[in-house]
């Protein structure tokens, strides 16, 4: 339509006319150019409010299971501390019951599984810049780069089951009972010879070995949940407060 009119405008010379078709023309580009830039903005921003949630979902979960985490590395830690402490200065021998949930698997560090699929999502889909915050960015490294370092704690494992050796000529296993009301270990749990402990000189070493591998670990997985924190406070800033969600728990 357009180029016909301007086709019988120039057979007829009026450049005045074509010079208005040729601005309607061009202001009809750019208005649907523009049309066209704002709608994808405004799914990118509908996409990200999307991924902020999501993200929200996740970090609440993870500073729930690292607090469990981090309280029971402390519980552990406090263990060894008080038995390292009965065997130096010839203490009243702490119950089984007490020693059982640290040192019958000493060599099993209690998991962190972390709800991490947002963050991957978007850096294997290379949509990572959709999220427009730089700080958030930065600290969602920051948190894969902590749990990266927690997670190498593991290559530890078998020089902390070599020094321990020595727990093996304390410690004995015995099969649980359907009456037997304790902490169970795959249907057995273990007993300890504290005051045998006492006459070897190798055992406040071992104990204070395994004190430091509850210690560091608890550390790097605190470090983990300070920064996981500082996600969850960042959030918060960016998500408007209707959004949040009411209830939290694993990303959908």
């Amino acid at each position: 339509m357009i180029l016909r009119r301007v086709i019988t405008h120039f057979r007829k010379q009026e450049w005045t006319a074509i010079a208005l078709d040729f601005v309607i023309v061009v202001v009809g580009v750019f208005i649907g150019i523009q049309v066209a830039n704002w709608n994808e903005v405004r799914s990118e921003r509908a996409a990200e409010e999307r991924y902020l949630i999501r993200l929200f979902a996740d970090t609440q979960a993870n500073i729930a299971e690292l607090t469990n985490v981090v309280d029971l590395h402390e519980r552990r830690a406090a263990v060894l501390a008080d038995l390292e402490d009965v065997l130096l200065n010839d203490g009243e021998a702490l119950p089984d019951a007490v020693l059982q949930g640290t040192l019958c698997r000493f060599f099993v560090q209690p998991g962190a599984t972390l709800q991490l699929g947002t963050y991957d999502e978007l850096v294997a889909s290379g949509a990572l810049s959709i999220l427009r915050d730089e700080e958030l960015r930065i600290l969602l490294s920051r948190q894969q780069t902590a749990q990266a370092e927690a997670a190498r704690l593991d290559m530890l494992t078998p020089a902390i089951q070599r020094s321990a050796l020595p727990l093996e000529d304390y410690r004995e296993w015995a099969i649980i009972r359907k009456e037997e009301k304790t902490n169970t270990y795959g249907g057995v749990t273990c007993r300890f010879d504290v005051n045998g402990m006492r006459t070897d000189p190798r055992m406040p070493s071992v104990i204070a070995q395994l004190y430091r591998d509850q210690d560091v670990t608890k550390r790097f997985r605190a470090d983990l949940l300070e920064i996981t924190h500082e996600i969850d406070a960042r959030l918060k800033e960016l998500i408007a407060p209707q959004d949040i969600p009411a209830t939290v728990g694993s990303a959908p």
